[in-house]
């Protein structure tokens, strides 16, 4: 926590906005979430068949329905957003003459 507040300082003091530090946490936030997805989707995909044979069942991962895909974009988006929103607000709220 002590290496971000020191980069938050830094980038206020290069002239950095409240509102551009924001965006900053939230985005990476939430490319962080949707990368985490794309890996589990990659994962849940190479070890289906294996556990197919285990269980002796047949199932079949259909992502590319539109009502699949958009929950998933869904899920990611807001996982992203609700993991990011407390540490924007709250270190981009930091005033870098006070540490």
């Amino acid at each position: 926590m002590k290496n971000v507040a020191k980069e938050v300082g830094i980038r206020k003091v290069i002239g950095a906005t409240n509102q551009k530090l924001i965006v900053q946490f939230i985005s990476e936030s939430v490319l962080l979430s949707f990368v985490s997805m794309l890996l589990a989707v990659l994962i849940i995909m190479l070890t289906l068949p294996a556990f197919n044979n285990l269980v002796h069942k047949n199932l079949a991962l259909q992502l590319f329905h539109s009502l699949h895909l958009a929950g998933l974009i869904a899920i990611a988006l807001v996982c992203g957003i609700m993991a990011g929103s407390y540490p924007a607000f709250y270190l981009s709220s930091f005033n870098p003459a006070l540490f």
